[in-house]
């Protein structure tokens, strides 16, 4: 125990199974036994306060044990403040940051680690209890060497330490010492000057220079201009524009500590609040930690922008950044002390090296297709870029850094750098190079105000003298034209088109400036660009583009795209005699309607040739909706105002909707969405559930899914069934079989057909139903649910009779065929008899079994005949041993779980929801005749067990798909997830969910819980007790059938061949071990 000012650290042995509140009565007891030090007991056990581990011990209801304390316990007590004299109450110093403290004022410090932060408990507990320290003693910030002390651990370039050290800082009063230096600058003698080395540190740890930056900022939100005014005159703002203006590679060190973004961050509010003439950043920027209480934190200052400004004639939908405002420099000599210190050209180093620091780091290769996904935004970074770039602004504007243009009393436009190499790299670094989209867009909205033309105008430097005598002859024919700025950076702009390789994916903030800048220009045009030539160039542009969107990947939007389409749309809008221009069509006569070949980037689709050649890349350019919108908003501007346009775009939107309905007449689709027809982002096309046709889809995806079977059927040569009977089938599922029809192959091989070669969601089987007749000769009822194991025999058995007729007539058997032996043998091992039995599919029980190798092993278990039921071998009865085994293996073997069982007591199916588990791969060795006759063998010779046999590795296979059923044995549902086969590709998950229609990722991991079948706990309102209570229920879906592959054979026949190669499945050698739940 550890508390009062007397020391006493008595010893108290408790037993794990005590109550708190016996802990406190042992306690209380203990000191009103010891009474040392003339300290007066506590009047009751409810008056102490007990923490320990950083948490106080309130609950008096629970055991020692439930708490989890760790041996030795350390209980600091204490007494509770309302029972503590008011006069030694303390003031809370941080109701969130202060530790916990204890009875005589001493701060204890958890020493475990906590990654970093302080304890909760001693967050919980902070201040409620602190008092004044007892007299003779000191506080850790009355000494100002303890400050020395801190400050020297956070150089330290251990992180973790720093940052506690930081950490105890913050939780301290502000130092006295810096404090004070800085607060008297004005009262400093005139002679004597500042020691700023010393009040605002310059290089090495960043730290110190931070905490004094939170002392300067705080006093400049008192708003004292006598303070503010020494500071500026005796060299505070200079020595601070020198730590500004230092190479950014110094700034940004990783020597200057993990707070060396949150100095620079506020090192620039800081600057900016002396330099510019509204004392508050463009955006509220996020406040460093406080040095102490008394510290307050630094404002939250409102927006410097103002209402946003009237955009130009003809502009729509401008970005939001547009309308940023951003303060001029308060007058000429900050201008002059800024250009002397060349601010702009550090500025923009600065937020070069921002830009540029994560494509260093993650370097792309050039040309990539599907870039990677932008990093997270570094908050910190953003806030450089933008407090910076409002500095660069501001000081682009003043007269002192873009050159004599004129006097400080006439309106300054932006003066960009007169090196245009220079500013066009600086433009592709911030606009192309840089992964981040929020530092792209502070890029954006600082180059806007640089090339316009109305900033000058809205912040004069100085009110106009009299009668303009200011003013140059010529101001205004010059202020009537567009600045030359917006002309420059535009030419730099254009210039970098088209963006190349992985920047095209990060042009959408680069396209958004360019189409806002051009907006700018009178009639769109440049004084060596007219806007006849630049639409000419984007239309090229546009239609030399490639296509780049996916329909398997909708968030990969073209950006280089859009921005074209939308800069031509402007361009339309400003000069609408440009409709009627026509595309070049490469020296043929006439070239292509401009209409035309916007209306194909919208509507074209690609042949069967093309979609099989290109494949997700195909026609047309336009997928994603921000595109594909994009392209609609320019046909719609061609057609505006221009009826030849308009009636032939009126045309092909009805050669198109003619098209798509097949008929003369327009069929009308209610509520039609064409996006929710298009293939899965799979890669994949789904089946249409007829009714209760899911038993058929289930196990047709998992067939097509076979790569050797699926390639084997669309290879076969097939004629067709005769159209009579293929049309009756199609349109009457009830119509009789007629000569030449029902060719269940034909229709098997046109489904797989649809599903390897479509582009739309699902696959309607009603012709596959109408061709599959039953054994009375009729088609498939889509309302009537069938046994799926059933199904696969008769459907194996019709394509048996098909492939006769084929060039492929064993296809089933060497995939799926294998056989079993049924041997009867005596006891001195003697097989009186043996009978080959061939199979498709291997039936297991699954009741009473944990796993599927227990049903196996009961498959080949033998039964003994004796007694009455020996069996009679040449007219002699002897004792022996029936069992089936198997002696084939195929290399697709499929499992079949008996889910369903009849009940002679209720005289009705039912469904079996027992948990039993399969692995992802198995060793089918152990249930082989020949391993099993080795094994006899050896144990009749006495020798052990047996070594593995060079065949055994022949018999290992790899899950490949899980069919289940879900639902009752009356009713139910059947759906499948199928490991996928094809090579690996970037983001595609190797599992995959076929639900019918509905095709998406699935997560192996869940195999498990969704398969295996069992119980599971499920929360309900119970009446009874009025309140949610748990129970356990039986899970409706489970495993019905399982598909294995053959390791062997899965990797020879995908050997050279890439959509046949798995995606790295996981092989542990961890065989017979079932899938964790």
């Amino acid at each position: 125990l550890v508390g009062g000012a007397s020391g006493l650290r008595p010893s108290l042995r408790m037993h794990s199974n005590q109550t708190v509140d016996e802990l406190r009565r042992r306690v209380w007891q203990e000191l009103r036994d010891a009474a040392l030090g003339g300290e007066a007991p506590p009047p009751q056990p409810s008056s102490l306060r007990m923490i320990s581990s950083g948490r106080e011990l309130k609950e008096d209801w629970k055991s020692l044990g439930e708490l989890k304390l760790r041996e030795p316990y350390q209980v600091h007590v204490m007494l509770r403040p309302q029972l503590l004299p008011r006069a030694e109450l303390t003031t809370v110093v941080g109701e969130e940051d202060a530790p916990a403290a204890s009875g005589d004022g001493i701060v204890e410090m958890e020493a475990e680690e906590r990654g970093g932060d302080a304890g909760e408990g001693a967050t919980q507990v902070a201040g409620e209890a602190a008092a004044w320290p007892e007299e003779g003693s000191i506080t850790l910030h009355e000494v100002g060497s303890n400050f020395d002390t801190l400050f020297a651990l956070l150089s330290l370039q251990e992180e973790r330490l720093a940052a506690r050290a930081w950490q105890l800082m913050m939780m301290l009063p502000t130092n006295r010492e810096m404090r004070t230096g800085l607060e008297r600058l004005p009262a400093l003698p005139p002679g004597q000057e500042p020691e700023w080395p010393v009040l605002l540190p310059e290089g090495g740890s960043a730290f110190k220079l931070l905490y004094s930056l939170q002392i300067v900022d705080t006093l400049m939100q008192d708003g004292d201009d006598a303070w503010l005014g020494a500071f500026a005159a005796r060299g505070g703002l200079r020595h601070l524009l020198r730590l500004l203006t230092a190479p950014a590679e110094e700034l940004l060190g990783q020597h200057r500590g993990s707070q060396r973004k949150t100095c620079l961050v506020l090192l620039l509010r800081v600057v900016g609040q002396l330099l510019l003439e509204e004392a508050t950043q463009a955006t509220p920027a996020p406040a460093p930690a406080v040095a102490g209480a008394q510290l307050q934190p630094p404002h939250d200052a409102a927006t410097a922008q103002s209402a946003p400004a009237p955009a130009p004639a003809g502009a729509r939908d401008e970005p939001r950044w547009t309308g940023r405002r951003f303060a001029p420099l308060r007058d000429a000599s900050l201008a002059a002390l800024a250009a002397e210190v060349a601010l702009s050209a550090h500025l923009m180093g600065l937020v070069r090296h921002i830009a540029l620091a994560e494509a260093a780091v993650c370097a792309e290769a050039s040309g990539s297709v599907d870039p990677p996904p932008p990093p997270p935004a570094a908050e910190e970074d953003v806030h450089i870029v933008r407090e910076a770039l409002r500095l660069l602004v501001a000081c682009s504007h003043s007269p002192a850094e873009g050159g004599a243009a004129g006097s400080a009393q006439e309106p300054q436009a932006a003066r960009l750098p007169a090196d245009l190499p220079s500013l066009r790299e600086w433009v592709a670094a911030m606009l192309l190079r840089c992964r981040v989209p929020e530092v792209r867009e502070e890029a954006c909205a600082a180059l806007y105000a640089l090339a316009r033309d109305d900033f000058a105008a809205e912040h004069p430097s100085s009110p106009p003298q009299a009668g303009g005598g200011g003013a140059a002859p010529g101001a205004s024919a010059a202020s009537a034209r567009v600045p030359s700025p917006l002309h420059a950076l535009v030419g730099e702009m254009l210039s970098l088109l088209p963006p190349a390789g992985a920047e095209a994916s990060r042009s959408e903030q680069f396209f958004e400036l360019l189409r806002s800048l051009v907006g700018r220009c009178p009639s769109c045009s440049l004084p060596d660009l007219p806007a006849a030539a630049l639409f000419a160039r984007l239309l090229q542009l546009q239609q030399s583009h490639p296509v780049v969107e996916r329909r398997d990947a909708p968030e990969l939007v073209d950006h280089e795209l859009v921005g074209y389409l939308r800069l031509m749309r402007v361009l339309l809008r400003a000069q609408p005699h440009l409709k009627r221009q026509p595309v070049d069509a490469g020296g043929a006569d006439g070239g292509t309607h401009l209409v035309v070949a916007i209306f194909d980037d919208l509507f074209r689709l690609p042949s069967v040739e093309e979609a099989r050649r290109i494949g997700a890349l195909t026609p047309p350019q336009c997928k994603t909706p921000r595109c594909r919108a994009a392209a609609l908003a320019l046909l719609a501007e061609l057609a505006e105002r221009e009826p030849a346009n308009l009636s032939l775009l009126l045309e092909m939107l009805l050669a198109q909707q003619l098209s798509r309905s097949g008929h003369s007449r327009v069929s009308y689709m209610w509520h039609y969405a064409p996006a929710m027809h298009e293939k899965s982002r799979c890669g994949y096309v789904g089946l249409k559930n007829l009714g209760a046709t899911c038993y058929l889809n289930s196990l047709v995806q998992q067939l097509f899914l076979i790569p050797e079977f699926r390639a084997a059927i669309l290879a076969l040569q097939i004629e067709p069934p005769a159209p009579a009977s293929a049309t009756d089938a199609a349109s009457d599922l009830s119509a009789a079989d007629e000569p030449g029809g029902g060719d269940v192959l034909y229709y098997l091989q046109a489904m797989f057909g649809y599903l390897h070669e479509s582009e739309k969601r699902w696959y309607d089987t009603r012709d596959f139903c109408g061709a599959f007749r039953d054994c009375e000769n009729l088609p498939l009822n889509p309302s009537v649910q069938m046994d799926v194991d059933e199904f696969l025999n008769m459907l194996f058995e019709k394509l048996e009779a098909g492939l006769g007729r084929t060039s492929s007539p064993k296809l089933l058997q060497s995939l799926f065929g294998g056989s079993v032996v049924n041997q009867i043998i005596d006891k001195a091992g003697r097989r009186l008899s043996e009978r080959v039995e061939p199979f498709f599919v291997i039936s297991i029980e699954v009741k009473n079994k944990a796993s599927v190798m227990d049903g196996l092993a009961q498959f080949v278990e033998g039964e003994t005949l004796d007694g009455d039921n020996k069996y009679n071998f040449e007219g002699e009865y002897v004792e022996a041993t029936k069992r089936c085994c198997i002696s084939r293996l195929p290399p697709v073997l499929i499992l079949h779980l008996k889910r369903f069982e009849f009940d002679f007591d209720l005289m009705k199916k039912m469904k079996l929801y027992d948990h039993c588990e399969f692995p992802p791969s198995i060793d089918m060795a152990p249930y082989t005749v020949r391993y099993l006759e080795r094994q006899e063998k050896l144990l009749g010779e006495a020798e052990g067990p047996s070594p593995a046999d060079e065949e055994d590795g022949d018999c290992v296979y790899e899950l490949a798909g899980v069919l289940v059923h879900t639902g009752t044995s009356d009713s139910g549902h059947y759906y499948s997830f199928i490991r996928e086969r094809r090579a690996a590709q970037p983001g595609a998950h190797p599992w995959l969910h076929f639900n019918d229609t509905l095709v998406e990722p699935f997560d192996s991991s869940e195999i498990g819980k969704n398969c295996f079948g069992g119980v599971e706990p499920v929360v309900s309102w119970d009446v009874d007790t009025n309140k949610p209570v748990q129970r356990t229920q039986v899970k409706p879906h489970s495993a019905y059938m399982l598909f294995y592959e053959k390791v062997s054979a899965h990797a020879q026949s995908r050997e050279g061949a890439p959509e046949a190669v798995p995606r790295g499945e996981g092989r542990d050698g961890a065989r017979d071990q079932p899938m964790a739940e």
